[in-house]
């Protein structure tokens, strides 16, 4: 649905897109919260974020996580010695604890978990039922209160 997302409400800037961390499934999963960390670093975030969400049969709850998320790594063309080397460094942990955090502190404890206007929304939704939530949410506020604090 994020393309669908980005299209009517984010690049229209009607809605704000934020994504947070969540890595609830073992160590495996801060592997794949950190893979996505270094894939932005290494230019290109969401290439990672998309190929983890599609295959995560192939590395969770698997202790060869980090092995096979390199592969993929490697397959979407990112550096393996670079990728390798930030995979296993320390350097987004903080990030990503931040991360959980703050989501725990607003109650998400799973995925999907979408926040609007400070209202928690879980589990799977339809595109036309988020739609007609944003739709029905734009409807109420101001112009005042969209516009970038």
């Amino acid at each position: 649905m994020l393309p669908l997302l980005e299209e009517e409400y984010i690049k229209t800037g009607k809605v704000y897109y934020i994504f947070k961390d969540l890595p609830v499934f073992g160590n495996e999963s801060m592997t794949s919260a950190t893979a996505a960390e270094c894939a932005g670093e290494l230019g290109d975030y969401w290439a990672m974020h998309d190929w983890l969400f599609q295959n995560q049969n192939a590395w969770k709850f698997k202790p060869e996580a980090a092995d096979i998320i390199t592969q993929g790594a490697v397959e979407l063309g990112f550096d393996k010695t670079a990728f390798t080397e930030c995979l296993h460094s320390s350097r987004f942990k903080q990030e990503i604890t931040d991360d959980f955090a703050e989501a725990r502190k607003i109650g998400a404890q799973g995925t999907p978990t979408f926040m609007i206007n400070g209202r928690r929304y879980t589990g799977f939704m339809t595109w036309n039922n988020l739609k007609g939530l944003v739709e029905r949410l734009l409807a109420k506020t101001t112009p005042e209160a969209t516009e970038t604090p």
